[in-house]
């Protein structure tokens, strides 16, 4: 007697319209479905211009001495040029860091891991990267060929980028024109330390999947709108009709969408019918879009009932900055570690290099400025210092000798700060009166309090005045 086969029960859901009996499946996300939406208007948009804002400026390549808090001015030149000799070698066409650096965080956002191939060779007694190939991610999508596997963990959307046998190290098997998977040994992987994949995942995973539903409402807008016509909905009322009179109007409203033109016969009328069925897709689609744009707007998280101080622009704009900050955090930690190796192989022991990036002048602006108050409020910082700290925020600022430091403490000296006016009064006690909140520094005091600030401010109390 045969064995008799397991029962396969019915799993998952599928979402009718219903008008046309169509349905909606969620894609399993693969390299054809990545290759594809990658192209998106509304992904590839917001991509392009998150990019722009994280490298509004190029990179800034930095060298610490072992001893950096007590480095001295000798020590601090060494490593300047140390700097420069290392940006110079990233500069070279064959390297181009600064690209590969964007396209590396792209690739990261799209596919999961940023994959290239470094060539290191001497060049005399120094030892340099001549060259820095990006390798392309889909390309990583099969292990056919190889001999016995092992592949118990492997990338969710890249076969190739796998555990190997010895269950510790990641191997890559990329696709030769052959069609068969080779094993590349000499790959530097990019991946975002949020995910714990091997390879990672990419950041839009989750916009890959509302990207397929707006697809699918553009398409049902598209069907509503060929259906339809110019004209929407209508009837077509054919009174006394004799002869072919109804078999014209079939043929009317069968060929509607056909760029044919028809003369209607006396005894017919068109009955419009005010319907939009389209509305509900629309309103899809724009929540969609809305669900894609607040993904990548970090200023989303800071969403407060009622009014803020003087608006919420602030805490967007330092947001925003955390946000820019973190992602060049670990571009420049990758990178870095990539570069260290150049120190290492030249003897440059126990020194380290980093990479300052600033995503826009007003992003490094800002920064700089805040380093340069908060010095002098807490008297960290000489004037040199911070006039230093105003050059690099884009001012242009020479160092002060002595004599000219001298000088210029004597005319603070003798400048009386001017007297504020009765606008300039009012102004700060409108300040006071909506701080004067403890317990939420972010709501605008209600009336009571706002005049309770106000009286305090002028010493008067309730019901007086003081012209």
């Amino acid at each position: 007697m045969a064995k008799r086969a397991p029962k396969k029960l019915e799993e998952g859901s599928i979402y009718l319209l219903n008008q046309s009996g169509t349905w909606y499946k969620a894609p399993k996300i693969d390299v054809d479905k990545v290759m594809k939406y990658r192209e998106n208007i509304y992904l590839k948009g917001a991509l392009d211009k998150l990019q722009r804002i994280l490298f509004g400026e190029k990179y800034k390549i930095v060298v610490d001495s072992p001893d950096k808090e007590n480095a001295t001015p000798k020590e601090l030149q060494f490593c300047g040029e140390v700097a420069t000799q290392i940006q110079k070698m990233c500069d070279k066409k064959d390297v181009r860091l600064w690209y590969n650096m964007q396209r590396g965080w792209r690739d990261v956002c799209e596919w999961g891991p940023a994959l290239f191939n470094p060539v290191w060779d001497y060049d005399g007694p120094e030892y340099k990267l001549m060259k820095l190939r990006r390798l392309a991610p889909e390309t990583f999508n099969t292990t056919s060929g190889v001999a016995s596997p092992t592949f118990n963990v492997r990338n969710r959307i890249l076969s190739g980028i796998t555990l190997d046998r010895d269950g510790e190290t990641i191997a890559f098997y990329q696709k030769q024109r052959t069609g068969m998977a080779k094993k590349l040994e000499n790959v530097f992987m990019l991946t975002d330390p949020i995910s714990g994949e091997i390879g990672g995942e990419p950041m839009v995973l989750p916009v890959y999947y509302i990207l397929p539903m707006m697809n699918f409402g553009w398409q049902k807008v598209m069907q509503q709108a060929n259906r339809l016509g110019a004209g929407g909905h209508f009837f077509i009322k054919v009174t006394s009709p004799q002869g072919d009179d109804q078999e014209f109007a079939q043929k009317i409203l069968k060929n509607i969408n056909s760029n044919v033109a028809y003369q209607i016969r006396d005894n017919m009328e068109i009955i419009n019918v005010p319907i939009t069925e389209h509305a509900a897709a629309v309103n899809v689609i724009d929540a969609l879009s809305k669900v894609i744009q607040d993904y990548f707007s970090p200023s989303s998280t800071i969403a407060k009932d009622g009014m803020m101080i003087g608006g919420s622009s602030e805490f967007e704009f330092n947001l925003y900055a955390s946000y820019i900050e973190g992602i060049h955090s670990w571009l420049s930690d990758s990178f870095g570690l990539l570069l260290q190796e150049y120190l290492d192989a030249n003897a440059y022991d126990d020194y380290s290099v980093r990479i300052e990036i600033f995503g826009s002048k007003m992003v490094r602006t800002a920064f700089f400025l805040q380093v340069a108050t908060t010095g002098f409020q807490i008297r960290a910082l000489d004037v040199n210092e911070r006039r230093a700290l105003l050059a690099r925020a884009g001012a242009e600022i020479k160092p002060l000798n002595d004599e000219d430091i001298t000088k210029m403490a004597k005319e603070y000296e003798t400048t009386t700060a001017p007297a504020q006016t009765p606008l300039a009064m009012k102004a700060k006690m409108a300040i006071d009166a909506v701080k004067a909140d403890p317990l939420d520094p972010y709501a605008l005091a209600n009336k009571k309090k706002a005049r309770r600030a106000v009286n305090n401010f002028l010493g008067t109390e309730e019901g007086e005045t003081n012209d």
